[in-house]
């Protein structure tokens, strides 16, 4: 309603200045939202087109799913034909690799088992208090605590090899030894190949365009004349 015609209704005025002010309110929150901008390229290019880049991808086909797929049921399986010595496959992991490589840091052990750092040194605490493994400092460079296998910690992963390299056995049988080979080599390439996705993630997250906080409409109380002089 045009401001004229408003002022002709009785009591209109201050209806017509409320949905003036309502208006304005609503306009700036319009133009603030337009005004929000991600510098990233990745994330403007997931803006405008999401299903840029997609082909045939489906999540149950794609390759991190399958080998995570196999990865979950064989130590499933695993972790159930261990818990009568009293491990878990996390705890068989770590072992198995300290006797491949005896005397590694905590940093390291982490990377060859691909258990979170935290989680790890907890798990260590729990191989040390039974037995199985010890912390010590070489007297090289007393600064930094190796871990490393007890003589029990040795003996007991002696006796779990056998046992995943059955379960490797089985996964793989019916496929050719060469189809196999390449297979890790591939996978290798693959965990490097995730050095990007670390890189990018490292990036400073995408920036948004600062805002101001939102205006209030102000609401104008309706002037009433004074009383005239008599």
């Amino acid at each position: 309603m045009p401001p004229t015609a408003c002022c002709l209704l009785p009591g209109s005025l201050p209806v017509w200045k409320s949905l003036v002010a309502r208006k304005t309110f609503v306009n700036a929150n319009v133009a603030q939202a337009r005004a929000i901008t991600y510098v990233s390229p990745m994330s403007e290019h997931i803006k405008r087109r999401p299903a840029e880049g997609l082909g045939n991808y489906k999540l149950t086909t794609s390759f991190p799913y399958l080998v995570r797929r196999v990865g979950v049921r064989i130590g499933e399986l695993f972790d159930r034909r261990v818990a009568q010595y009293g491990i878990s496959v996390s705890m068989y992991r770590v072992l198995a690799s300290l006797h491949e490589q005896d005397g590694q840091q905590l940093g390291q052990l982490a990377g060859m088992t691909s258990i979170e750092l935290s989680t790890l040194s907890r798990l260590v605490g729990t191989l040390v208090r039974r037995g199985l493994v010890t912390r010590r400092r070489p007297e090289s460079n007393g600064r930094i605590v190796e871990i490393a296998l007890s003589t029990k910690g040795r003996a007991l992963v002696v006796e779990l090899l056998p046992i995943g390299a059955h379960y490797e056995s089985v996964a793989i049988a019916g496929l050719d030894p060469s189809a196999v080979a390449l297979l890790k080599e591939q996978l290798r390439i693959a965990y490097d190949n995730l050095d990007t996705l670390e890189k990018e993630l490292a990036a400073p997250p995408p920036r948004v365009a600062s805002r101001k906080p939102l205006a209030k409409p102000r609401r104008k109380e309706p002037r009433t004349s004074s009383p005239s002089n008599s």
